[in-house]
Order: C-alpha cells, then structure tokens, then sequence
C-alpha cells in the first residue's frame, strides 16, 4: 500500500465521520422542530376551537393565525421530510464508514468506489449548514485525535444560528490556524499592539 493511496483513504474516512456527524444534527433538529410545531398546531387549534364557544373571539382569531402560520411554515420548509431525507443520508454514510473500518486491505478500486459513493451522496445533499459544518470539523478533528492547531473559528452567533443560516461566505477556504483570543478592549492601545505582534525574545 502506497502512502498516498494510505493518505486517501484517512481522508476518505476524515470526511465520512464529519458528515455522519452533520447529518446526524441535522435530522435531529429537524425532527425536534417538526414536534414542536406538531405541539403548537394541536395546541393553537384546541385553542381557538374552545374559544369559538366564549367570549374570547379576538383570541380564537390570533391562534388561527398561528395555526395558519405553522401550516405555511411546514408546506415550505417541510421539517420532517428533511429530517427523513438527511436519515437516509446518514444511513448511506454509516454503511460507508463500516465499510472503511471493516477493510482488509485498501486498494485503489476500493478507495475509488468509496469516492465514487461519496460524492453522489454530496451531490444530492445541494444546501449546507455552514457554521455547523464547520462545528463538525472541529468535532471529527478532535475524534480522530488530529492536531486542533488548525481549527474553524465558530462564534457564539454561528451556533446560535447554524441551523436556520447558512452562513454561506463565513467558512470559505480551509481552516486556519488557531490563535488565543485577547480581550484588547482591557488593556491600552500599546498593550494591544504588544499582544498581536510579540517582540522576539534576547538571546
């Protein structure tokens, strides 16, 4: 087995357990927003249909529209048919990944079909959760033990958001390299400075 052919194949695997990773997370959301708005919509339509019968028809009013709102929401965005399809994603990338593990020896049809499979599943998968993508590299990296030198810099709005923005243009590129955050606004002007480019020590 050729190193380059080895290198394939440890990338190959990299990339397959942080998208098991990506969409695990994401069936999970979309599986927990669907219940909720199960709850709300039987809740709202209980509502309104008990305050149909008393004096309360400003508030029978509203919760239709919630009701309504809800409707509209699961006809466009379709929760649980995501969360179904991001299922039979994670079903296809789990075979793959016993695959990988189970292996005897890696030869390049091998790798190839693995490749092959791979890159049909990320063509069916069109719309990517960046910010929680990239949470899934940080993760996978620490899984596989690879050095966190070079890591994603993910702040607290991407994972606040990272299932409901793409954050399209804020993970471009690979990762870079990961430097300790500084709270410059404690120190002076020259403190700063002194923090972000550090004198050579004297020999």
């Amino acid at each position: 087995m050729t190193e380059s052919l080895q290198d394939q194949a440890d990338e190959l695997r990299f990339a397959v357990e942080m998208s098991i990773r990506y969409h695990r997370r994401r069936a999970a959301f979309l599986e927990a927003t669907n219940n909720l708005l199960n709850l709300m919509t039987l809740a709202g339509g209980a509502g309104a249909f008990v305050s149909l019968f008393g004096p309360g028809t400003l508030l029978a009013k509203l919760l239709a529209v919630l009701v309504t709102g809800i409707g509209i929401i699961r006809i466009v965005y379709s929760p649980q048919a995501c969360a179904i399809r991001h299922k039979e994603w994670l079903s296809r990338w789990m075979n793959i990944l016993h695959e990988i593990k189970m292996a005897d020896a890696v030869t390049i049809p091998v790798v190839a079909d693995w490749t092959k499979r791979t890159f049909a599943i990320e063509g069916e998968c069109v719309i990517e959760m960046r910010a929680l993508q990239a949470d899934c590299y940080n993760r996978t990296a620490r899984a596989l033990s690879r050095s966190d030198e070079y890591n994603y810099d993910i702040r607290w709005w991407h994972r606040l958001f990272m299932h409901v923005i793409r954050f399209e243009h804020a993970f471009e590129g690979p990762p870079r390299k990961k430097l300790p955050r500084r709270r410059f606004w404690l120190f002076g002007k020259r403190a700063a400075k002194q923090l972000q480019t550090p004198r050579d020590e004297p020999e």
